[in-house]
């Protein structure tokens, strides 16, 4: 029998609007939406069958090496908590060791999602390994248990959702328990797509985002700042209608708005750097912008006029901003098998 490898890559995202709607317990008690689009960064996993009971894992980005044994109690604490979670999740199931290899294309704490990128990297290569019983939905729903449940990591679920659909989707995140989410992907023409990638502008603060903080004084303030979290939502459903129409300027405008919003949830969102970043950007032909993920560092999300987009970059990266060249992507979860002498089989 032929050795062989599984392969599987899931994209990070760039959140639109509507981030912190999806947060508890706002999303719990009101319902959320944001939107997002997948970006052709992306989180990989490889995992190589062995003929023992040994379990490795080796992230290549960060040059460690964790080792197990299929019987051992896995503690989720230290390092790649998170890959060991989806470990500890599928151990029961595994008959034969495995040699798990990650890394990534995205700064960790960048604002892109690619923590939840990786969980459902890992997860998608091991559905492969065990017989693809997950459907996309039981795949990123299995990400949020991992991630919130499981490793106690605050935060929303849109970035676990947009990374196993892919493409832009506008995400709706049910109130009540338990959680319930509907992904609407949005059929953007193809002129749309197009204008999005030449027009705008990820740059990165060189900071990471500082989510734990921001994040828990959300889930405190989040009924005393309810007429935010709704000017949020009304603004995603805004900017859905925009994107499905092409209205540039509007979405600019929209961008922009829904950034000084999202500085009144928290004291903790914005800082100097970003603010200084912001300002660059808007004096130099920036129409609309928003910092990515929960605040404090991260990336830059930047719409500027075709005339001023070099005039924009050259001032942001005198200002110390770190510009980060991207194309949006149509799918989200790929995950493929492959013979060890290279050639891909079914």
């Amino acid at each position: 029998m032929s050795k062989y490898l599984i392969r599987s890559q899931a994209p990070c995202r760039i959140s639109f609007s509507g981030g912190g709607t999806d947060l508890e317990p706002f999303r719990r008690l009101y319902g959320g939406c944001v939107i997002s689009a997948t970006i052709d960064r992306f989180a990989y996993t490889s995992i190589i069958p062995r003929e023992d009971k040994e379990i490795n894992i080796y992230s290549l980005d960060q040059d460690l090496t964790l080792k197990f044994r299929i019987d051992d109690n896995i503690l989720l604490e230290g390092e790649l908590k998170l890959v060991k979670a989806v470990l500890k999740h599928f151990n029961g199931l595994i008959k034969t060791g495995l040699d798990i290899y990650i890394h990534a294309d995205a700064p960790q704490g960048s604002g892109a999602g690619g923590s939840s990128a990786m969980v459902v990297s890992v997860i998608g290569a091991f559905n492969k390994l065990l017989g693809d019983e997950l459907d996309n939905y039981e795949i990123a729903e299995l990400a949020c248990k991992i991630e919130r449940i499981d490793c106690g990591i605050t935060g929303g679920y849109q970035d676990q959702y947009s990374s196993v659909f892919g493409g832009c989707n506008f995400i709706e995140f049910l109130e009540g328990d338990p959680l319930s989410v509907i992904v609407n992907p949005l059929r953007l023409a193809p002129s749309t797509w197009h204008e999005l990638n030449y027009n705008l502008i990820l740059c990165y603060t060189g900071r990471i985002w500082e989510g734990e903080s921001v994040i828990a004084e959300q889930a405190i303030t989040a009924e005393s700042k309810k007429h935010f979290y709704d000017e949020l939502k009304w603004l995603t459903l805004a900017m859905k209608a925009d994107l499905l129409k092409g209205d540039f300027t509007d979405f600019a405008q929209e961008l922009l708005i829904e950034w000084e919003n999202k500085k009144k949830l928290s004291q903790h969102i914005t800082t100097p750097n970003v603010e200084e970043l912001c300002k660059t950007a808007l004096d130099n032909g920036a129409k609309g912008l928003k910092l990515m993920g929960a605040g404090g560092g991260g990336f830059i999300l930047i719409y500027t006029d075709f005339t001023k987009r070099k005039q924009t970059i050259k001032a942001l990266e005198e200002a110390g901003g770190q510009i980060t060249n991207f194309r949006f992507t149509e799918n989200g979860l790929s995950v493929w098998r492959v013979k060890m002498n290279g050639s891909e089989v079914k």
